[in-house]
């Protein structure tokens, strides 16, 4: 299994971002990939994310996963069943009153070069979202 990890400091309050980030229903804000979320029962969700294949092209696929806010410190965790093993997790740090660090880890059995690539640019756009609306 492979961790990949990528932080940006964000011009915000800590306490801002992270109540924008656990916001479930935001998530298509963060990811436009991701279409739709519905909430289930607990920590499940379901999402649609529209996607392109090398064999399919695009389409839209659904999938369920589980989205949890962590009860200590400014936490969110998430992941889904699968061939993958994928899961992932994101803290908020504050380094001033108006200011803070946002760090993204994920975890995959999944191999690709472009994993690397994807994580820098989603981190790199839920940065500037959340500047756009908090």
């Amino acid at each position: 299994m492979s961790q990949y990890e990528r932080s940006v400091q964000i011009p915000r309050p800590a306490q801002d971002v992270f109540d924008y980030v656990k916001d479930v229903e935001k998530l298509p804000e963060h990811f436009p990939q991701i279409t739709s979320v519905e909430k289930l029962d607990g920590d499940t969700i379901r999402t649609t994310a529209h996607v392109e294949t090398a064999e399919e092209g695009e389409k839209d696929v659904q999938g369920t996963a589980w989205f949890r806010v962590g009860s200590d410190g400014m936490t969110v965790e998430w992941g889904s069943e699968g061939p993958n093993n994928y899961h992932g997790e994101l803290d908020v740090d504050e380094d001033d009153a108006n200011a803070s660090t946002l760090t993204v880890r994920i975890w995959t059995d999944r191999q690709s070069d472009s994993i690397e690539q994807e994580l820098h640019k989603a981190v790199d756009g839920l940065s500037q979202t959340i500047q756009k609306a908090v």
